[in-house]
């Protein structure tokens, strides 16, 4: 077993979707001889029960060439995730606050790269990563709109409902990995509610960055939506810009600090 120095975490909300944060850009802690299995384990710890509460997600930030930082991203059940837009909020602000006090962040995800502007008092906005692959799909029964987002969406209108959601999440039609599923409601021609079941986190989620783009996309094709929508989620209100096939939409919304954390060191 390999000693484990001490590692601060920084939980983090972007519209109650929560995060923890490790800064390892200085070296300090130093993960660089963890494999990806110990990370995993990690994030499946301190997301569960280690600290007596839940968490969404675990992300490390390390150094990579030609950008502000790298993250590596990990779901509560220790999977990766390529992309979350209230993520990217959240990591955009803790660099600013903590690392350097720059307005614009460059930073590399699993999706591609992002960019990210502190526009208020803990509201950012960030660039998505290019909307693609809409295909209208009818799974089990349900009408929908498959979109990616940066990571796969199954847009329905339905109530939302856990049980539909775990069934629709993992047919074949979606692949090995699955889809999240968002269910959403029009509200009118520029806003629209929507939660998405998660996976990697199999559950709802307070709110989900990509789900709203897609929740974009999705109203944007039935009800001719403009250039901003507004996606109510249980966690808040997020704004879209140009959530459309081919464009690099922009997220925007709120990002906080929870609290500060330490995991001391032990054998991992």
């Amino acid at each position: 077993m390999t000693p484990v120095n001490d590692i601060v975490f920084a939980r983090m909300s972007g519209a109650q979707n929560t995060f923890f944060i490790v800064d390892a850009l200085s070296g300090k802690p130093d993960l660089n001889g963890w494999s990806q299995s110990d990370r995993q384990n990690l994030a499946q710890k301190i997301c569960t029960s280690y600290f007596g509460f839940a968490t969404d997600g675990l992300i490390v930030l390390e150094k990579k060439s030609g950008y502000d930082f790298a993250w590596d991203f990990y779901n509560s059940d220790g999977s990766v995730a390529e992309m979350c837009g209230n993520a990217a909020r959240c990591v955009s602000l803790f660099y600013h606050d903590r690392i350097m006090a720059k307005n614009e962040i460059h930073f590399l995800t699993g999706a591609g790269d992002i960019f990210g502007q502190i526009v208020g008092k803990n509201q950012v906005r960030v660039s998505m990563t290019e909307v693609f692959g809409l295909e209208r799909k009818t799974v089990l029964g349900f009408q929908g709109l498959y979109v990616n987002t940066g990571v796969p969406h199954f847009v329905i209108s339905e109530d939302p409902n856990a049980a539909l959601a775990k069934r629709l999440r993992e047919v074949s039609d979606f692949g090995a990995a699955g889809a999240n599923i968002t269910f959403v409601k029009i509200k009118n021609a520029n806003s629209i509610e929507a939660v998405t079941f998660e996976r990697g986190v199999e559950n709802f989620t307070r709110a989900c960055g990509t789900g709203a783009v897609a929740a974009s996309v999705y109203l944007q094709i039935t009800s001719g939506a403009q250039e901003h929508v507004s996606v109510l989620m249980p966690g808040g209100e997020l704004v879209i810009e140009k959530a459309q096939e081919g464009q690099r939409p922009f997220l925007s919304g709120p990002a906080r600090f929870d609290f500060d954390l330490v995991h001391l060191g032990e054998n991992r």
